[in-house]
Protein backbone atom coordinates (compact mmCIF):
# COMPACT_ATOMS: atom_id res chain seq x y z
CA UNK A 1 0.00 0.00 0.00
CA UNK A 2 2.75 2.69 0.48
CA UNK A 3 4.92 1.61 -2.27
CA UNK A 4 1.43 2.51 -4.48
CA UNK A 5 0.66 5.56 -2.98
CA UNK A 6 4.87 7.15 -3.46
CA UNK A 7 3.93 5.55 -6.79
CA UNK A 8 0.62 7.53 -7.02
CA UNK A 9 2.57 10.53 -5.86
CA UNK A 10 5.51 10.42 -8.43
CA UNK A 11 2.07 10.28 -11.23
CA UNK A 12 0.63 13.34 -9.78
CA UNK A 13 3.96 14.82 -9.86
CA UNK A 14 4.84 14.55 -13.26
CA UNK A 15 1.12 15.45 -14.39
CA UNK A 16 2.19 19.11 -12.79
CA UNK A 17 5.09 18.94 -14.54
CA UNK A 18 3.75 18.27 -17.36
CA UNK A 19 1.07 21.20 -16.81
CA UNK A 20 4.00 23.50 -16.18
CA UNK A 21 6.29 23.01 -18.83
CA UNK A 22 3.24 22.82 -21.44
CA UNK A 23 1.84 25.77 -19.42
CA UNK A 24 6.09 27.21 -20.27
CA UNK A 25 5.93 26.32 -23.38
CA UNK A 26 3.01 27.87 -24.71
CA UNK A 27 4.01 31.32 -22.86
CA UNK A 28 6.95 30.94 -25.06
CA UNK A 29 5.48 30.76 -27.47
CA UNK A 30 3.04 33.20 -26.87
CA UNK A 31 5.92 35.49 -26.14
CA UNK A 32 7.61 34.65 -29.25
CA UNK A 33 4.40 35.04 -31.80
CA UNK A 34 4.07 38.83 -29.65
CA UNK A 35 7.77 40.15 -30.03
CA UNK A 36 7.28 38.67 -34.10
CA UNK A 37 4.86 40.86 -34.77
CA UNK A 38 6.10 43.36 -33.32
CA UNK A 39 9.28 43.32 -34.76
CA UNK A 40 7.57 42.77 -38.36
CA UNK A 41 5.23 45.84 -37.02
CA UNK A 42 8.55 47.45 -36.61
CA UNK A 43 10.13 47.06 -39.47
CA UNK A 44 6.67 47.29 -41.96
CA UNK A 45 6.57 50.92 -40.08
CA UNK A 46 10.35 51.38 -41.10
CA UNK A 47 9.80 50.46 -44.48
CA UNK A 48 6.89 52.85 -44.93
CA UNK A 49 8.25 55.61 -43.45
CA UNK A 50 11.77 54.91 -45.71
CA UNK A 51 9.29 54.91 -48.73
CA UNK A 52 7.45 58.15 -47.33
CA UNK A 53 11.09 59.98 -47.56
CA UNK A 54 12.07 58.62 -50.63
CA UNK A 55 8.67 59.56 -52.38
CA UNK A 56 8.95 63.09 -50.96
CA UNK A 57 12.81 63.86 -51.83
CA UNK A 58 11.69 62.71 -56.03
CA UNK A 59 8.92 65.04 -55.60
CA UNK A 60 11.22 67.51 -54.61
CA UNK A 61 13.86 66.80 -57.33
CA UNK A 62 10.82 66.83 -60.06
CA UNK A 63 9.60 70.44 -58.62
CA UNK A 64 13.18 72.26 -58.69
CA UNK A 65 13.84 70.01 -62.34
CA UNK A 66 10.55 71.56 -63.70
CA UNK A 67 11.42 75.55 -62.30
CA UNK A 68 13.16 77.25 -65.05
CA UNK A 69 16.49 79.18 -63.51
CA UNK A 70 15.29 82.64 -64.59
CA UNK A 71 11.91 82.19 -62.89
CA UNK A 72 11.21 83.85 -60.22
CA UNK A 73 10.46 82.95 -56.63
CA UNK A 74 6.80 81.87 -55.89
CA UNK A 75 5.17 84.61 -54.21
CA UNK A 76 2.99 82.85 -50.84
CA UNK A 77 -0.56 82.97 -51.11
CA UNK A 78 -0.70 84.97 -48.19
CA UNK A 79 1.21 87.87 -49.95
CA UNK A 80 -1.08 88.07 -52.84
CA UNK A 81 -3.57 90.64 -52.94
CA UNK A 82 -7.14 89.75 -53.78
CA UNK A 83 -8.61 91.17 -57.18
CA UNK A 84 -11.57 92.62 -57.30
CA UNK A 85 -13.89 91.84 -60.46
CA UNK A 86 -13.98 95.66 -61.08
CA UNK A 87 -10.07 95.75 -61.14
CA UNK A 88 -9.96 92.62 -63.85
CA UNK A 89 -12.17 93.92 -65.91
CA UNK A 90 -10.49 97.21 -65.82
CA UNK A 91 -7.17 95.35 -66.62
CA UNK A 92 -8.50 93.70 -69.20
CA UNK A 93 -10.02 96.61 -71.04
CA UNK A 94 -6.40 98.09 -70.67
CA UNK A 95 -4.89 95.25 -72.49
CA UNK A 96 -7.66 95.10 -75.58
CA UNK A 97 -6.99 98.23 -75.90
CA UNK A 98 -3.29 98.58 -75.97
CA UNK A 99 -3.64 94.87 -78.04
CA UNK A 100 -5.69 97.21 -80.61
CA UNK A 101 -3.48 100.24 -80.89
CA UNK A 102 -0.34 97.75 -81.10
CA UNK A 103 -2.82 95.78 -84.06
CA UNK A 104 -3.57 99.56 -85.61
CA UNK A 105 0.21 100.36 -85.51
CA UNK A 106 1.41 97.10 -87.46
CA UNK A 107 -1.21 97.87 -90.51
CA UNK A 108 0.05 101.52 -90.83
CA UNK A 109 3.48 99.75 -90.53
CA UNK A 110 2.79 97.23 -93.24
CA UNK A 111 0.58 100.10 -95.17
CA UNK A 112 3.56 102.11 -95.40
CA UNK A 113 5.84 98.95 -96.49
CA UNK A 114 3.70 98.10 -99.13
CA UNK A 115 2.67 101.75 -100.30
CA UNK A 116 4.21 103.68 -102.54
CA UNK A 117 2.97 107.48 -103.54
CA UNK A 118 2.58 109.80 -106.17
CA UNK A 119 1.82 113.25 -106.67
CA UNK A 120 -0.51 115.55 -109.24
CA UNK A 121 1.10 118.26 -110.44
CA UNK A 122 -1.09 120.00 -113.25
CA UNK A 123 -3.77 119.15 -115.99
CA UNK A 124 -4.22 120.41 -119.24
CA UNK A 125 -6.64 120.42 -121.51
CA UNK A 126 -4.00 119.29 -125.02
CA UNK A 127 -2.09 116.65 -124.94
CA UNK A 128 0.37 118.90 -126.11
CA UNK A 129 0.95 120.90 -123.61
CA UNK A 130 0.81 118.36 -121.01
CA UNK A 131 3.94 117.00 -123.46
CA UNK A 132 5.60 120.24 -123.52
CA UNK A 133 5.51 120.77 -119.64
CA UNK A 134 6.77 116.86 -118.57
CA UNK A 135 9.80 118.09 -121.03
CA UNK A 136 10.15 120.81 -120.06
CA UNK A 137 10.93 119.38 -116.21
CA UNK A 138 12.77 116.78 -117.48
CA UNK A 139 15.17 119.21 -119.37
CA UNK A 140 15.80 121.36 -116.53
CA UNK A 141 15.30 119.84 -113.49
CA UNK A 142 15.99 116.20 -114.45
CA UNK A 143 12.50 114.93 -112.96
CA UNK A 144 10.86 112.58 -114.98
CA UNK A 145 7.05 113.13 -114.99
CA UNK A 146 4.56 110.73 -116.86
CA UNK A 147 1.40 111.27 -118.35
CA UNK A 148 -2.28 110.70 -117.67
CA UNK A 149 -5.43 110.32 -119.95
CA UNK A 150 -8.21 111.32 -117.99
CA UNK A 151 -12.12 111.57 -118.17
CA UNK A 152 -14.86 113.57 -116.73
CA UNK A 153 -18.71 114.04 -116.85
CA UNK A 154 -19.60 117.68 -117.82
CA UNK A 155 -22.57 119.17 -115.96
CA UNK A 156 -24.48 119.32 -118.98
CA UNK A 157 -23.20 115.22 -119.01
CA UNK A 158 -20.89 115.49 -121.78
CA UNK A 159 -17.70 113.51 -121.33
CA UNK A 160 -14.85 115.71 -121.36
CA UNK A 161 -11.25 113.87 -121.73
CA UNK A 162 -7.98 116.02 -120.14
CA UNK A 163 -4.48 115.17 -119.78
CA UNK A 164 -2.96 114.89 -116.11
CA UNK A 165 1.12 115.43 -115.21
CA UNK A 166 1.92 113.01 -111.81
CA UNK A 167 5.26 112.17 -110.85
CA UNK A 168 6.78 108.87 -110.63
CA UNK A 169 5.82 106.68 -108.26
CA UNK A 170 8.25 107.00 -104.75
CA UNK A 171 8.48 104.31 -101.70
CA UNK A 172 10.09 107.18 -99.76
CA UNK A 173 7.52 109.84 -99.18
CA UNK A 174 9.68 112.52 -97.96
CA UNK A 175 11.81 112.13 -100.96
CA UNK A 176 8.78 112.77 -103.14
CA UNK A 177 7.55 116.16 -101.21
CA UNK A 178 11.12 117.30 -101.56
CA UNK A 179 10.57 117.00 -105.51
CA UNK A 180 6.85 118.08 -105.35
CA UNK A 181 8.16 121.43 -103.52
CA UNK A 182 11.00 122.09 -106.16
CA UNK A 183 8.71 122.02 -109.27
CA UNK A 184 5.69 123.93 -107.46
CA UNK A 185 8.32 126.83 -106.85
CA UNK A 186 9.90 126.71 -110.12
CA UNK A 187 6.32 126.57 -112.15
CA UNK A 188 4.10 128.29 -109.26
CA UNK A 189 1.97 125.16 -108.58
CA UNK A 190 -0.45 125.33 -106.13
CA UNK A 191 -2.50 122.47 -104.44
CA UNK A 192 -0.45 119.79 -105.21
CA UNK A 193 -2.07 116.23 -104.28
CA UNK A 194 -0.02 113.52 -103.18
CA UNK A 195 -1.77 110.18 -103.76
CA UNK A 196 -0.66 106.62 -102.09
CA UNK A 197 -0.71 103.87 -104.92
CA UNK A 198 -0.98 100.19 -103.14
CA UNK A 199 1.32 98.19 -104.75
CA UNK A 200 -0.09 95.37 -106.95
Amino acid sequence: MHDMHKHNDVLIMTKRQTSCVVACLLFALFMSFMVGYFLGTKHATEEFIAQMQQDLIAEQLLASACIHPTEKKAIPVSATVPISSSDTTQQQQQQHAALLATNTQEKELVAEIASEYAAELIGFGKREAAQQFINRIAKDMDIELELRTRQSKHQKGKTVTWYQVVTKRYKDKKELDTIVKMIAKKESLHNINIVTCTQA
